[in-house]
């Protein structure tokens, strides 16, 4: 897809070239030459053409960089950004099964489980074992869901993902994993 763009934007400059000395000739520019330029002039300005911008969901490191972080994410309000790697640690795809949306009214809480596969535990595991200060992000949408700072707790291949009992977000972090699940 990259190549393609950047092919697009070749054949953009040649008939922009063309254009040009078309318009140093007649001091007019064609109207057909006036396209390209529209579409360059938005390709410049716009540098995300060239790469995809959507994160597999999954769990993320999060880098602990100040600068010139190559791949940051918001979470689902909007209110913070974390820098993280650029692939999952563990990807959706190693989800074995997401629960349907539990309730504990005694907790005032609504929750889904993600049950991981034993061998994305056994990374996981490892991964606290040799680095306990690492937090790890859980991406859903292209947006940072929800961070995994206790990670020693986690005893098992179910990994809750909790919140308040009115809360929206749960629910659109359940549609989106079970989007395409079975």
């Amino acid at each position: 897809e990259v190549g393609k763009s950047l092919y697009s934007v070749g054949s953009f400059l040649a008939l922009n070239k063309v254009c040009s000395t078309q318009w140093r000739k007649s001091n007019e520019v064609s109207k057909h030459c006036w396209i390209p330029i529209a579409v360059l002039s938005f390709l410049l300005l716009n540098p995300s053409w060239c790469y995809s911008q959507d994160s597999p969901p999954g769990f993320y490191i999060i880098m602990q960089m100040k600068k010139r972080c190559a791949h940051q994410l918001s979470t689902l309000k909007g209110d913070r950004s974390y820098c993280l790697t650029k692939e999952p640690i563990i990807a959706a795809t190693e989800f074995e099964s997401v629960s349907e949306i539990k309730y504990n009214k005694f907790e005032r809480v609504k929750y889904v489980e993600l049950k991981l596969t034993l061998e994305s535990y056994q990374t996981f595991k490892g991964l606290m074992e040799r680095f306990p200060e690492t937090n790890l992000a859980l991406v859903v949408g292209n947006r940072v869901t929800g961070i995994l700072e206790n990670q020693n707790n986690i005893n098992s291949r179910i990994v809750p993902i909790r919140g308040s009992l009115n809360s929206t977000e749960i629910d659109w972090i359940y549609n989106k994993l079970k989007k395409g699940k079975p």
